[in-house]
């Protein structure tokens, strides 16, 4: 496990897309930024174990269609992230990105629901 991740996905995400490409829409790329942003609401409130600096820089996010997704650690920077968040037989897990998802999940949705709007009432108005 080269790191540890977390994906946020939305639930009825598809049947959204859907919905605005039968209006005439092409909002993937909008889609994919709104998602990026609410992992991005995410990854700001992670209180990151103490480490030499390793893990915490390998902290990134991006945004796809359905959700947002977290990852900390490569193979050669911060590779023990997994251990940490997950933990193993030795080592208590520590779930720093679950309970940043859990302190921030209604503000990611909150953002989705109202940047999703946002475009609902721009191509609707259009029609």
């Amino acid at each position: 496990m080269p790191n540890a991740a977390f994906d946020f996905e939305i639930i009825g995400a598809v049947e959204t897309l859907k919905m605005l490409k039968k209006l005439g829409e092409t909002v993937p790329n909008e889609i994919k930024g709104i998602m990026f942003e609410a992992g991005v609401i995410m990854v700001k409130d992670v209180n990151m174990p103490i480490d030499e600096g390793d893990m915490a820089s390998t902290l990134r996010v991006s945004g796809t269609q359905k959700g947002a997704i977290a990852r900390v650690g490569t193979k050669t920077r911060g590779w023990w992230a997994s251990f940490i968040e997950y933990g193993t037989r030795y080592i208590r897990k520590n779930p720093f990105l679950l309970e940043a998802k859990k302190r921030q999940e209604t503000n990611m949705i909150t953002h989705i629901e109202s940047r999703i709007a946002a475009i609902t009432d721009r191509v609707t108005e259009g029609n």
